[in-house]
């Protein structure tokens, strides 16, 4: 796509080793950089990124139920500054269960 590290396009990395302050300062020092996009990986550093900032867009992965967890209003209207992908659909799941 054209895009260079270090000319037009930066990617910054943090990792939160499952660390919940870890994850809320990163999380507050992410979102004070003002990246046009923050791609994050799961729901524990989700949480805190929304906390942080309600108008970067944030795309999520692995995230088991982002409804249930009310960091969407719903699946087919996201609301807000987050979307991304859910790991599982209960929908398609047959029962609900995730067992």
């Amino acid at each position: 796509m054209g895009w260079t590290v270090g000319r037009n396009v930066r990617i910054d990395y943090r990792w939160g080793a499952a660390d919940a302050d870890r994850n809320r300062r990163n999380a507050t020092e992410i979102a004070a950089l003002a990246p046009d996009v923050i791609l994050v990986t799961g729901t524990p550093v989700l949480g805190p990124l929304l906390q942080a900032t309600r108008t970067i867009p944030i795309v999520f992965v692995q995230v088991p139920d982002p409804v249930g967890a009310g960091y969407v209003e719903s699946l087919s209207r996201l609301g807000g500054n987050a979307t991304g992908f859910s790991t599982i659909d209960y929908a398609t799941s047959g029962n609900g269960c995730s067992c």
